[in-house]
């Protein structure tokens, strides 16, 4: 199964599929990328930061259902609107964080 995430960004209305569980291969982007930004850990999403947050999304989302995107990848991810972009990258990087932290609680033995 596969979770289905309704976007909250008004530019891009629709949806974006992630995977219940990251296999190693999607783990390891996405620590990659969160590694690249914690010297800017303070700052705002602006498009440095993006640049290096989009190859651990993509690696990540299985299906964009986006209006206006489909198929996005790291060539065409959108860029502009900045403001729209912004929410976008914050919003898959918030539900992607929380997929990774599911796998990292262990349960009591």
């Amino acid at each position: 199964m596969s979770k289905i995430l309704q976007s909250p960004v008004k530019k891009w209305p629709g949806t974006v599929t992630i995977p219940d569980y990251l296999n190693v291969e999607q783990a390891m982007a996405f620590e990659e990328a969160i590694e690249n930004i914690k010297d800017n850990k303070n700052e705002n999403i602006n498009l440095a930061i993006t640049s290096k947050l989009v190859p651990g999304i993509c690696a990540c989302v299985e299906s964009w259902n986006l209006e206006g995107l489909q198929n996005v990848s790291q060539s065409n991810y959108p860029a502009t609107p900045k403001l729209a972009s912004a929410e976008l990258t914050s919003w898959l990087v918030s539900e992607i964080t929380k997929l990774y932290q599911e796998a990292e609680e262990i349960p009591n033995a």
